[in-house]
């Protein structure tokens, strides 16, 4: 127990004055006085603790008692019912209690000229602090709007939430916070303690993110191409962790940025792109194009050319054929 002065407060006690009638009986409560004819009124009161659960350990004890005319005849403290422990006459003391975790209560008492005083606050020790630890939501995004709350809790009493500083939820155990709007939130869980203290745990941040990615694929239209080498060009619209593309139902590949797809086959083609975004949503844009066989012109005029070509010298050598007829 550590012992200090403390004259203020001694002063303040000794001067107050009684705001009601003078009483001849034992009144209890953490501050107590007697009125004594011919000397003032006897006082005691008790400062600390007050009615409350402490987490701290040990417990501030802080008491004074005095009379407005001579010295105490009896100053004492008890602890839980024990023994009664006297205190220094001049009316004020300050100790450290070092209790258990539980239910408490201190009592202190003064005597003057055959009139006594008691007065006694009941408490509660939290020797070992409680806690409550969120294990979910964690610190980052979810593709839902329905979010896991788990935690660990030193004890089951009061566990409440709160999402974005609203008002309380009371739960019994782990749950689901549903409904939860996309964006960034914080969450706090509190408890309360068998001796009624209020703890709460660390927040948590965390984001929701419902919308999948929009992908943009262009130049490549729902329309006819005349070549089976055809630009692929793409935007997305959020954070990738991932794009690829199928065509023609292939296996997907991946997309590391804008390339020409080549070598496409003739006819009716499908190509789908796809991109996930960070929180795990995936996007796509499908097109449907066509890329058609043309004759090759290179081919017909070299095949024209030597039609002509036939026909003149068919026709040469059957005029000099005439000639030489004749």
């Amino acid at each position: 127990m550590k012992k200090k002065a403390f004259v203020p407060i001694l002063i303040a006690l000794l001067q107050f004055s009684a705001l009601t009638c003078s009483v001849d009986s034992v009144s209890a409560g953490s501050a107590s006085e007697v009125y004594i004819p011919s000397f003032g009124y006897l006082r005691v009161i008790i400062f600390s603790p007050e009615e409350h659960s402490y987490v701290r350990n040990p417990v501030n004890f802080t008491v004074a008692a005095g009379v407005h005319s001579g010295i105490l005849d009896s100053f004492q403290y008890s602890v839980d019912g024990g023994p009664w422990v006297a205190l220094p006459s001049e009316g004020f003391e300050m100790l450290e209690l070092n209790l258990s975790s539980g239910f408490h209560f201190v009592a202190a008492s003064a005597e003057y000229f055959g009139k006594r005083v008691y007065a006694d606050v009941a408490f509660a020790v939290d020797a070992v602090s409680p806690y409550i630890t969120t294990l979910s939501p964690e610190n980052k995004t979810y593709n839902t709007a329905e979010i896991p709350l788990t935690f660990e809790a030193s004890d089951s009493n009061g566990k409440r939430y709160s999402l974005d500083d609203q008002r309380p939820v009371y739960v019994q155990g782990n749950t689901t916070v549903k409904g939860v709007a996309d964006g960034v939130h914080n969450l706090v869980l509190y408890g309360d303690s068998l001796f009624g203290t209020v703890y709460a745990s660390d927040p948590v941040w965390f984001g929701v993110d419902t919308q999948p990615p929009k992908i943009t694929v262009f130049p490549i239209e729902n329309k006819t191409y005349d070549v089976p080498d055809v630009p692929l060009r793409f935007m997305v619209d959020n954070s990738s962790s991932w794009i690829g593309y199928s065509l023609d139902g292939r296996p997907n590949v991946t997309l590391t940025g804008n390339l020409t797809l080549t070598g496409l086959p003739y006819g009716l083609n499908e190509l789908i792109v796809y991109a996930n975004d960070t929180a795990g949503n995936m996007g796509s844009d499908t097109i449907h194009f066509a890329v058609d066989q043309v004759f090759p012109t290179t081919i017909v005029v070299g095949v024209t050319a030597t039609v002509v070509v036939a026909l003149g010298l068919a026709v040469y050598f059957k005029k000099r054929h005439g000639d030489k007829s004749q």
